[in-house]
């Protein structure tokens, strides 16, 4: 599988080296980060992801997102763990994210 932008999302913009978004920080002692949910965590680790890519570094390999743009991406303080999420698996995560146009994931160009 391969990842690539959707056309028709207003949000899918690359950034390339900018810095993704920084969420706000509270002055109370409970993190906001430790009460999101596994799925949560990993949308905020996708969005933030996202946000990283190029223009240039698309279509890529699926595997090669979650490697270098997801798991790196991921807030302080959190692990995804894709287990325990309600998907189980990144394949559902992406299907239900390009029902949304969030993203678009076709064949691997290389087969």
């Amino acid at each position: 599988m391969s990842l690539s932008a959707s056309a028709g999302d207003p949000e899918a913009t690359t950034h390339g080296d900018t810095d993704p978004p920084q969420e706000n920080e509270q002055s109370s002692s409970t993190s906001p980060v430790a009460s999101l949910t596994p799925d949560e965590v990993l949308h905020q680790a996708v969005l933030r992801g996202l946000w990283m890519l190029g223009k240039k570094d698309l279509p890529m390999p699926v595997g090669t997102f979650y490697t270098q743009y997801i798991l790196p991406n991921r807030l302080p303080d959190t692990t995804v763990d894709l287990k325990a999420t309600s998907y189980k698996k990144l394949g559902p995560y992406l299907q239900q994210q390009m029902e949304r146009g969030l993203v678009h994931v076709g064949p691997d160009s290389k087969n």
